[in-house]
């Protein structure tokens, strides 16, 4: 193998692997153990705080926004008790998101994304309870994304009342390390280069 093409071998490896990862959409359909359920950490390859799930088809208090919100059958997650909710893990990009007010009108979320403990993102949603909204959030390199509810008017005609919303259809796209990608680039451009070395 000649220099020319072990160094070539090298740069295609490392182009393949700087190659975007394609997106990945967590459905929460998968999470069927119960009819409502705290998310079990690692799913989506993410921790999760204060999400859970529910089958929005048969809950028992519909009508409500979590079935309005449903964008892949038949389960969403929610922030449970109204309260802040976040997943975390390593560093991706956030691309977006499916959101509908579980039972107000006008409800505000606050979206904020966290590098390393610092903000970075913070966009507010405002939501109502009739159809989910997808939220294009393109935040880059985060490595948390917590949602705050507030406000809004109870819809008139709807069981409960409270600032929980649904939530559908999580788009993301994990960020491969760095060295991980340098070193196999290295690594394949030295094992040419030593085969070349060896064959002279």
């Amino acid at each position: 193998m000649s220099r020319f093409l072990a160094l070539a071998v090298g740069i295609v490896s490392l182009l393949v692997l700087c190659t975007p990862a394609s997106a990945t959409v967590d459905r929460f359909d998968e999470v069927t153990m119960l009819s409502e359920a705290g998310i079990i950490d690692g799913y989506g390859g993410f921790d999760w705080q204060n999400f859970w799930v529910l089958n929005a088809t048969t809950f028992v208090a519909n009508p409500s926004g979590f079935l309005n919100g449903l964008v892949s059958p038949d389960y969403v997650a929610f922030n449970a008790w109204g309260e802040p909710a976040q997943f975390s893990g390593d560093p991706f990009n956030f691309i977006g998101v499916y959101l509908t007010a579980a039972w107000r009108d006008g409800l505000n979320v606050d979206v904020e994304g966290y590098r390393d403990g610092l903000l970075v993102y913070r966009e507010t949603v405002v939501l109502d309870t009739s159809a989910p909204l997808w939220f294009q959030a393109d935040y880059v390199n985060v490595d948390t994304v917590r949602f705050v509810s507030y406000g809004g008017t109870h819809h008139q005609g709807l069981r409960g009342d409270g600032t929980q919303f649904a939530l559908d259809n999580l788009t993301h796209v994990a960020i491969p390390a760095p060295g991980a990608v340098l070193l196999v680039g290295l690594g394949t451009t030295l094992t040419g280069w030593l085969r070349r070395r060896s064959m002279i």
